[in-house]
């Protein structure tokens, strides 16, 4: 598996500001689901979707996020790892 990401070294090394700011957006997005689920749990009522549906799509967004930051990661590593040489 290390092999793999050896030779694809240099784009996973450019990849690390596109990969970065989607995370944050799967974060923020993530935020915004939670908020708006507690708030329709507090009133009681249904803000467009259940409050549950709201939380599972809050999931949903933080994992999205975290999918985007591996290749980030591993992209910082290699980094790290050739600034040694």
């Amino acid at each position: 598996m290390a092999k793999q990401w050896e030779k694809e070294k240099e784009r996973a090394i450019n990849a690390i500001g596109g990969h970065a700011w989607f995370a944050r957006f799967g974060w923020f997005l993530g935020v915004i689901f939670a908020v708006v689920g507690v708030i329709g749990e507090l009133m009681n009522t249904t803000l467009g979707l259940a409050p549950m549906s709201w939380y599972l799509l809050s999931i949903a967004a933080f994992a999205s996020g975290i999918v985007c930051v591996v290749p980030s990661a591993i992209g910082l590593y290699l980094y790290a790892k050739e600034s040694k040489k």
